[in-house]
């Protein structure tokens, strides 16, 4: 079976029935007939026969064909403005009107302007102008041309029907519907071909306002030569058709013939405005209409059905290379986000040597207007540059559209990564009015996806860099600057925005340069420009400080990092010096870091680390200069000790800016779990991370730790800002030594701390240090040898006395880098005798004061030495003051003859020098006290001292050299036998002289006990005392908390025991090497204390006979009668044998039978010394009848007791006497008496 034939098209018979229109048109209107009312039917019916022509493209979705080639879309487009004329003509529309309606909405809105506040009712009466002005005012050049054709056919004569009979009075009418047509037909015929004047771009009417863009952008002349030269053009024609008119005789036709004159010259006119303003005003439109072709064209290779419909076609910028911005809408499948990201794949389709951005567009409000901030979902736009044509921004003059879209590309451009901006609005930051300025410019951004400021911060440098120029964001203002934001000649405004600027320039270079310093994916830290600080060291070097917020999530101590700080320097241009420290936080501690802020510092200059070398300003605190610097120092050193870097809290100068080398206190909070006692172990290696600084110290400070760094304090040139530093270095130095020495609290690791430091009064060599004593720890920690030894090395103090102090929790320190006591210490003659009358002064304390015993607090005085530790010289100071004051002085030594007092022998009441002698005088001493104790009874008195002037006694000494030896019995080895006479004559030798020690050491204890109120003072010397020693002296187990201690030379610390109350406060006291004559003197109401006995000068001789200058100064020697006669108990010596160098009693003498028992005293000295009880002896057996002396035990035996006033009765010491006259031997020593028949009478 054949194909079917196709059908041929059928012709359109349109045009031919319009060209045949036009004909009627003219040739009715030769003849008078209504032309206009014939061709606008002629048109109608044109329209209504033209037919769709066939089209040989390929189908589109909906299965019919398109448009094949240009010939097809040239037909349809004739097909489709007859088709539209039949109804357009017939029924009023739109076109009909002088204006477009919709032109006027951007007038009517700007009037809306007025439209609040009190020009409210102005603004509805422009509004009403607005719009009557455009209903009545033709603005296109076609409606005024249609108005002027309307006007001239006016007058055309249309009377023939009537002339005719076909309509009487047709004449009076017919020309009202034949202008009326020929109005309809004009604007009508044009307003449609534009519409059809491309597939899918109506052409825009050409209006004056077209004319008068075109040639205000010119000048002024061709403005008026744009206007009136068509204007005088139409005039012309007018006059030339009234010329015509006139020469033919027709004149009379036209009524009224000057409306014919001015139809012809409006019409006249408006073809020559249009004529002016077409090459321009049309651009726009065909540039459109190009471009869609184009764009046809280039969505082809994409395949996209339905392809993007443009929308909108404009160009920015040079003509010969502008921005083209194509708008379009996308396809329902596609949509607008679905676009943007096809931008590499437009952009080879665009070709080479042009830039492509793909852009969102604003979605629009119900009366068609962008809204600000949003984004449409299907439209979007696609901007196109040549990539060799760059932008000068900074270019006040530059086109603004273009920058708009050059900035809007940029945007999209560099956040690609991110959801695209919109721009709002461009505004200028510069004085517009000033013509030599540069530009800059502010940018508003909205988004819709993510806030503005999370994406503008990251890509503002970018967009800087797409348009060549500078690119910041300012996070307060949250708009984007572009153009010479930091350029001198940008003259803004607010003058303050070039110094903003230049902080948000500085934002944009430190992330580019915390890009290098950080790995792919870290994210940055934000910028605070606006608390950039630069501070500069009194030194000159200038320091810069720029915090930073650290990003979420992401503690600031991430950064404080030696590595990070090496990195930064790299990026800083290889700074010398660069330190990154914590921010401080606003809590309510000092110091308290903020956990998301660092601050970077850097100085272009080198700046020490070691605080030594850093210089204090010369008035006023520490500036911010030096903080950093400090924190900078910390920090290297915390770092080298492997320690959590800390905060700085303060920062305090304790030197002057003229010292040679700088101490500085600084105040550290701790972070991390890093606690003091760790720092204190490290902080030889924080000292060496700071620079190697001379000296360093760390203490606590409340809930601060308190690190003192710089210049050693003893250095030669340190000069203190306040003495109160000076303080603080030493007391800083000694918590040191303290915990060197391994003194510091076992508890809480705390060391001793200085509390007070002042010189001595009397001696401004030694320091008094008053410290606090640790918990856990005694003072006698600090008094043990071994401890002071350790201080002295940590310390190079020669000199360390420690004491207690009132406050039991504290301990005073007495210190002084050389031994501050002379020796020997010279007499304070002045002081001599005159002190008080119950007091005895006899050397030099640390302190420079003299030494006083004071009898008011203990009455007597115990001295222990050994040979050679001055203990002689001592006394003999101690007795020149007695003799000097007017004391009675007696002395006794019956082992060595006390020679130390040979020079005080004309003061002396009696110097004893053998055991009867010695005897004799204790004797007269009780008696004394006997007496004394009778007067204070008779006065009523409790104390010699209340008794009257007159009547009151002196004071009376005794000074027993070798005490120890004149109480402790001798041994005695029992007799054999068959012992010949000399061994006989000893053992009663020996008898005899326990028997002088018990009589002495019992006449020692009640002394002791009584002397204090009844004027008898006793200073008793020996080497040491031991506890063995004390149970021979009745009363011993009191002795120490009755006498004063004067201990001279080195002794153990059991001696010590032994000697002191309080032992553990003579420890330390006299250090490793001691002088002679240097010794501890302890009293009941004081602790012990270091002295330095007084010494008269030159040899041992000088000093003797020096003291007895001054006595003899101020005392006359007494007299024989003052004196006592010890002569009596010399001759009771001749009656004895020479037995240890003294003559012993002869044993033809015979011992009475009915002697009392000698005995040994045993002491209980448990409750005072913590002594066990010793053993107590067997009792002395019996002597034979027969037996001698020699016959007695070798040990003496004392009773079961621990009184030892019972022990030895005191009907010992009455005057009456028992078995013998003997005691009348003692009655009055100045008196002689006979001698007794026997040595043992004397203890009857």
């Amino acid at each position: 079976m054949a194909a079917p034939r196709s059908v041929a098209p059928q012709p359109n018979l349109a045009p031919l029935v319009g060209a045949s229109a036009v004909v009627l048109c003219v040739a009715a209107s030769i003849f008078r007939l209504p032309g206009f009312v014939i061709l606008l039917l002629g048109l109608i019916v044109a329209g209504m026969m033209s037919s769709s022509p066939p089209l040989t493209g390929k189908k589109d979705a909906a299965g019919y064909p398109t448009i094949g080639n240009p010939g097809e879309h040239a037909a349809v487009l004739r097909h489709r403005r007859w088709s539209a004329l039949r109804w357009r003509l017939l029924v009023p529309n739109r076109d009909w009107l002088l204006n477009d309606p919709s032109e006027v909405k951007p007038h009517i809105e700007r009037a809306n302007q007025f439209a609040k506040g009190p020009l409210k009712n102005i603004a509805r009466v422009l509004q009403a102008a607005i719009v009557i002005f455009w209903l009545v005012v033709p603005m296109s050049f076609t409606s005024i041309g249609a108005l002027g054709l309307s006007a001239t056919v006016f007058t055309f004569p249309v009377d023939a029907m009537a002339l005719w009979g076909w309509m009487p009075d047709s004449g009076a009418w017919l020309m009202w519907p034949n202008t009326i047509c020929a109005y309809i037909t004009t604007v009508e015929f044009f307003a449609t071909r534009r519409r059809y004047a491309a597939m899918e771009d109506p052409a825009p009417p050409v209006t004056i306002g077209d004319l008068l863009s075109k040639f205000l952008e010119a000048s002024r002349v061709k403005l008026l030569a744009a206007l009136l030269l068509p204007a005088a053009a139409g005039t012309a024609a007018a006059i030339g058709v009234w010329f015509l008119t006139a020469h033919l005789g027709v004149t009379w036709l036209f009524v009224p013939f000057p409306l014919l004159l001015a139809g012809i010259a409006t019409v006249f006119a408006a073809v020559l405005w249009r004529v002016l303003t077409l090459p321009d005003a049309l651009s726009d439109w065909r540039n459109t209409v190009q471009t869609r072709e184009v764009w046809q064209q280039r969505w082809e290779p994409l395949k996209m059905d339905p392809r993007p419909y443009l929308i909108s076609h404009s160009r920015h910028g040079d003509p010969a290379a502008p921005l083209i911005l194509d708008t379009f809408d996308a396809p329902p499948t596609q949509g607008a986000s679905g676009m943007l990201g096809m931008g590499s794949r437009i952009h080879p389709l665009i070709g080479a040597g042009q830039a492509i951005a793909v852009l969102n567009e604003p979605d629009v409000d119900s009366s068609g207007q962008p809204i600000p901030g949003s984004r449409h979902p299907s439209r979007f736009s696609v901007a196109t540059w040549p990539v060799d044509q760059p932008i000068d921004v900074s270019d006040p003059t530059v086109d603004r559209g273009l920058l708009r879209e050059r900035v809007r590309s940029a945007l999209a451009i560099a956040g690609s990564s991110y959801p695209q901006l919109m721009v709002s609005a461009l505004d200028p930051m510069w004085d517009t009015a000033d013509t030599d300025s540069t530009a800059a410019w502010s940018v508003q951004c909205e988004a819709t996806d993510a806030p503005v400021a999370s994406i503008l911060p990251a890509i503002a440098a970018e967009v800087g860099a797409a348009l060549r120029t500078d690119g910041v964001y300012d996070k307060k203002t949250g708009l984007l600057y572009v153009g010479a934001l930091t350029a001198d000649s940008t003259h803004y405004v607010d003058e303050r925005q070039a110094h903003r600027f230049v902080e948000l320039a500085r934002e944009a270079r430190w992330n580019q340069r915390w890009s290098d310093v950080l790995k792919m994916g870290e994210a940055r830290p934000r910028t605070e420009s606006d608390v950039y600080k630069t501070a500069q060291l009194p030194t000159g070097q200038t320091i810069e400080c720029q915090p930073f917020m650290t990003p979420q999530g992401i503690n600031g101590s991430y950064f404080l990092t030696q590595q990070k700080e090496k990195a930064l320097a790299n990026a800083l241009g290889n700074a010398p010096w660069v330190s990154v420290i914590g921010w401080e936080g606003r809590g309510d501690k000092a110091g308290e870091r903020h956990p998301g802020a660092f601050r970077v510092l850097w100085s272009a200059q080198p700046i020490p680390l070691d605080p030594a070398r850093l210089e204090p300003p010369g008035r006023g605190r520490p500036g911010d200069a030096l903080r950093w610097a400090i924190s900078a120092a910390v920090n290297s050193g915390f770092d080298a000790a492997k320690l959590a870097r800390p905060e700085v809290v303060a920062v305090t100068s304790l030197t002057t800016a003229d010292s040679r080398g700088h101490i500085w206190d600084v105040r550290l909070r701790l972070y991390d779990g890093v606690v003091l006692s760790e720092v204190k172990q490290k902080a030889e290696k924080i000292r060496g991370g700071m620079g190697g600084t001379p000296w360093l110290r760390v203490t606590d400070s409340g809930e601060h730790v308190r690190v003192v760094v710089g210049a050693v304090p003893e250095s030669r040139g340190v000069e203190f800002a306040r003495p109160e530093a000076k303080k603080l270095t030493l007391a800083l130095d000694w918590e040191q030594r303290f915990t060197d020495a391994n003194l510091a609290s076992p508890v809480d690791g705390v060391a001793p701390r200085l509390i007070a430091a002042e010189p001595l009064e009397t001696n401004e060599q030694v320091d008094v240090l008053e410290f606090t004593l640790p918990r856990s720890l005694a003072i006698t920690d600090f008094q043990e040898q071994k401890t002071v030894d350790k201080l002295r090395a940590a310390s190079g103090k020669t000199f360390i006395n420690v004491r207690h102090n009132a406050d039991p929790s504290r301990f005073t320190m007495l210190v002084c880098d050389v031994d501050p006591m002379p020796s020997p210490a010279p007499f304070m003659w002045d002081r001599m005798g005159v002190v008080a009358p119950r007091s005895t002064t006899f050397g030099t304390r640390v302190e420079g004061a003299p030494v006083t015993w004071h009898l008011d607090n203990d009455s007597h005085l115990m001295v222990l030495g050994q040979n050679g530790s001055g203990k002689g010289i001592g006394m003999s100071a101690m007795a020149a003051d007695n003799i000097m004051s007017f004391w009675d002085v007696y002395a006794a030594d019956p082992i060595k003859g006390f020679n130390d007092f040979l020079f005080a022998d004309p003061w002396l009441r009696a110097r004893a020098t053998t055991w009867t002698q010695t005897v004799a005088v204790v004797r007269h001493l009780l008696r004394l006290l006997d007496e004394h104790k009778k007067l204070n009874e008779h006065y009523g008195v409790s104390n010699i001292r209340d008794l009257p002037d007159d009547v009151r006694p002196r004071l009376s000494c005794l000074y027993l050299d070798e005490f120890t030896s004149l109480v402790i019995p001798d041994a005695l080895v029992k007799l054999r036998d068959n012992a010949d006479e000399a061994e006989r004559k000893e053992y009663a030798a020996t008898v005899a002289i326990n028997n002088y020690k018990l009589l002495i050491g019992s006449a020692i204890g009640r002394i002791l006990r009584e002397g204090r109120a009844l004027g008898l003072v006793l200073v008793l010397a020996g080497q040491k005392l031991t506890r063995e020693e004390l149970k021979y002296i009745p009363g011993g187990a009191t002795i120490k908390s009755q006498m004063s201690r004067l201990a001279m030379g080195k002794m153990s610390f059991g001696d010590m025991m032994s000697a002191f109350a309080d032992a553990s406060s003579a420890l330390g006291l006299l250090g490793p090497s001691v002088p002679r004559g240097r010794g501890v003197f302890e009293s009941t109401s004081e602790s012990a204390f270091a002295v330095q006995t007084w010494w008269a000068g030159g040899s041992q001789a000088d000093h003797f006979r020096i003291l007895a200058e001054k006595i003899a100064e101020i005392r006359p020697p007494l007299t024989a009668g003052e004196k006592l006669d010890l002569s009596i108990s010399d001759s009771q010596a001749d009656q004895s044998v020479e037995v240890f160098g003294e003559e012993i009693t002869s044993s033809n003498d015979t011992l009475d039978e009915a002697h009392e028992e000698i005995v040994d005293v045993v002491l209980n000295l448990d409750d005072d010394l913590e002594f066990t009880f010793e053993p107590d002896p067997d009792p002395v057996p019996d002597l034979p009848p027969d037996a001698s002396v020699a016959d007695a035990p070798g040990e003496f035996s004392a009773p079961p007791t621990s009184d030892a006033d019972e022990m030895i009765p005191d009907e010992l010491f009455d005057d009456a006497p028992r078995t013998a006259p003997a005691d009348d031997l003692f009655d009055d020593v100045s008196s002689p008496s006979p001698a007794p028949p026997q040595v043992e009478d004397l203890f009857t």
